[in-house]
């Protein structure tokens, strides 16, 4: 099943400790310098799901269309293909 649906990679208390983690994160960014001006919050821990979705979002990428509107990259391909 976790072939099947990236959710399932991890389980409820890994998620629980997940998002614990990102909350000690932000309430000691919020008593630093960066918290007290607004800059450099803390970003969470991609989840399982966030990284299959960014994965697939970039496989589906057209690179054929971006060099087509930006023209083809110097000295070769860069696209990792």
């Amino acid at each position: 099943m976790r072939a099947k649906s990236p959710a399932l990679e991890w389980s409820d208390e890994t998620y629980l400790l997940s998002r614990c983690e990102y909350l000690l994160r932000c309430i000691q960014w919020m008593l630093s310098e960066d918290g007290a001006k607004g800059t450099n919050r803390p970003q969470p821990m991609p989840t399982p799901v966030q990284v299959d979705a960014d994965t697939r979002a970039a496989e589906a990428t057209d690179f054929a269309y971006i060099d087509s509107v930006l023209g083809p990259i110097p000295g070769g391909d860069t696209h990792g293909r």
